[in-house]
């Protein structure tokens, strides 16, 4: 909380962190005093210990203003520890926001440029937490929402999301983050761009697959 009395006003919270810990991060001019509170929700109460510890500021792709440049197929490594949470959701809340919780929380983000046409998966991996992915077309914040990623099968965690119809030159602002509010330990990861399957021809009513008859019709 900002402050030292019982007029601070709450900053962050966290009920999630390291075994049997928490983990919050703030952002604070120097010499101002927070309030740190410490309790449980469940279990009996135990000994511990505070740990405050400095992590970066200011990060270079911390705001959608300035994304991290990548190109084409490949792996880049990132972390969230440190970063803050900018409401980005593309324009389209219902796309690429919660349902509950609204924008996604502690993101990042690259600016990809495609090298080649064709489609392309857009995937988080290694995080000890959960991440989300969300996909916007554009370069910067006027980029519009394309959506957000669901699960993907990785080593840990993941998320992925499906473009089809890229075009050489094409440039989508990818951003990596959580739903949860307050309850997460932000950790490093990495973002994979990697060839996707194409459509199948009847992905679109103007173009059906032609069946008759009675039968079992795989799909």
């Amino acid at each position: 909380h900002s402050g030292s009395n019982c007029t601070a006003l709450c900053l962050e919270y966290s009920a999630t962190g390291c075994f049997a810990g928490s983990v919050a991060s703030v952002t604070l001019p120097a010499n101002e005093p927070v309030l740190i509170q410490i309790g449980g929700s469940i279990g009996p109460p135990g000994v511990g210990a505070l740990e405050i510890i400095a992590v970066p500021n200011a990060l270079a792709n911390d705001t959608c203003s300035s994304p991290e440049p990548i190109a084409g197929l490949g792996t880049w490594t990132y972390t969230r520890t440190g970063h803050t949470t900018t409401a980005f959701d593309g324009g389209n809340p219902a796309g690429c926001s919660h349902a509950s919780s609204g924008p996604m929380e502690r993101d990042l983000f690259f600016v990809w440029t495609a090298t080649a046409a064709g489609s392309r998966r857009f995937k988080t991996c290694g995080e000890e937490t959960t991440p989300v992915i969300s996909v916007h077309l554009g370069a910067d914040c006027a980029a519009t929402c394309v959506g957000t990623g669901s699960n993907d099968s990785c080593s840990t965690s993941g998320r992925s999301f499906v473009v089809h119809g890229i075009q050489p030159g094409d440039s989508y602002l990818v951003q990596v983050g959580d739903w949860i509010p307050g309850a997460v330990v932000p950790t490093d990861g990495e973002l994979t761009v990697e060839t996707a399957l194409p459509p199948p021809p009847n992905d679109s009513c103007a173009t059906p697959e032609a069946i008759s008859g009675a039968g079992s019709f795989g799909f």
